[in-house]
């Protein structure tokens, strides 16, 4: 949860590409949606998003698999720090 009382939603796509972070405030509208980088999404295949936490304001992403670029059984953590 955020400190403002919202959330973020961690989206998995179809495709690495539809992979995003979803910004919702306490009342439920949703503030904004942010993609991964191309070069991480692309990497994905059909593979996404499998976790998010807020602390601070920095948001953390866990990927469910290795990106195609990365060793066999190397799995990301992203940071996220939304600009003001």
């Amino acid at each position: 949860a955020k400190p403002d009382g919202g959330f973020v939603l961690a989206v998995e796509g179809e495709e690495g590409p539809g992979n995003q972070l979803v910004f919702v405030a306490a009342d439920g509208t949703v503030e904004n949606k942010v993609s991964l980088p191309e070069d991480v999404a692309g990497g994905l295949g059909g593979q996404g998003l499998e976790g998010v936490a807020v602390d601070g304001d920095a948001v953390w992403v866990a990927l469910q698999r290795e990106v195609k670029t990365d060793p066999k059984g190397v799995v990301r953590l992203g940071r996220f720090t939304p600009a003001d």
